[in-house]
């Protein structure tokens, strides 16, 4: 055996019901962010660089660079 396999075993992946929860968390997290932002007006979404039909999608790639942080994955 490695070293490596000795010192620094790996982590047990997620169950199935834990995968489940995450994907049900992140999908309300999204739908409310993105609700959030919907509800500003047009000049508050210009002052932060956004366009209406552009919040989804800009929501998703925040939420993909949070992801990746928490796992200690660079973008």
């Amino acid at each position: 055996m490695t070293c490596a396999a000795l010192c620094c075993p790996r982590e047990k992946p997620p169950g199935l019901l834990a995968r489940i929860g995450r994907f049900v968390r992140q999908a309300f997290e999204r739908r409310q962010a993105i609700n959030d932002i919907e509800r500003l007006d047009d000049r508050a979404l210009r002052d932060i660089g956004v366009e209406r039909h552009d919040i989804a999608a800009r929501i998703d790639a925040e939420m993909r660079l949070i992801d990746l942080r928490s796992r200690g994955t660079r973008p």
